[in-house]
């Protein structure tokens, strides 16, 4: 028997590169080990092509990214965060609601804007 689930879009306004950096900023002065998303943010924000076309929210310590505004939460979208038990950053990327992660990969802090950029390029966000 087919489950026929009428879909109604989580959509949340995207908030701007400088409030991402301040809210990270907050939690890493709380003692949360999340230093390594700075560098990444400072080079979306530097880029005038990314900090342009990719949008930010927060929820919680996760970072998620759309090329829309408002960001459909699980559609289009790269969810960038730090598990702490296997002090990785785990990057998932949701193509559409109701579907299975398409990507999912975990990354040291050291190479978070290389995997990030070779994220985008898979995407065809660049």
């Amino acid at each position: 028997m087919m489950i026929n689930r009428k879909y109604k879009p989580f959509q949340t306004k995207a908030i701007s590169w400088e409030d991402i950096e301040h809210f990270y900023n907050d939690l890493i002065s709380k003692d949360w080990p999340l230093e390594a998303i700075i560098p990444l943010i400072h080079y979306i924000m530097n880029d005038n092509n990314l900090n342009q076309k990719l949008f930010p929210i927060v929820s919680l310590d996760k970072l998620i990214i759309s090329i829309y505004n408002p960001i459909e939460w699980q559609r289009e979208t790269l969810h960038i965060h730090y598990e702490k038990e296997k002090k990785l950053w785990n990057f998932k990327y949701y193509p559409y609601p109701y579907e299975k992660v398409e990507h999912e990969r975990n990354y040291s802090g050291e190479v978070l804007v290389e995997k990030f950029q070779n994220y985008i390029n898979m995407l065809g966000w660049r």
